[in-house]
């Protein structure tokens, strides 16, 4: 995962949950309920509920997960 000024972050799926999950063109799309790595700890899947009470849970495949702590929000690519 990497943080919004592009470095490094070793933040774990748990602290990410609640955040808002953002397309690549800043579109909200839900809130992450759960970040799912591949063997090599790498962002594979994130999973959010959407819709407007949030009660759909949707898994969305990633390539890479961009973590901003402070607008708490996390956009995928």
């Amino acid at each position: 995962m990497r943080t919004a000024d592009g470095g490094d972050s070793s933040v774990g799926s748990r602290s990410c949950g609640g955040y808002a999950l953002l397309d690549p063109l800043g579109e909200p799309l839900g809130r992450v309920e759960r970040i799912f790595s591949n063997g090599d700890g790498e962002p594979q899947d994130v999973r959010i509920r959407a819709g407007l009470f949030g009660n759909r849970l949707v898994l969305i495949p990633v390539v890479d997960v961009a973590v901003d702590h402070e607008k708490r929000t996390t956009t995928f690519r």
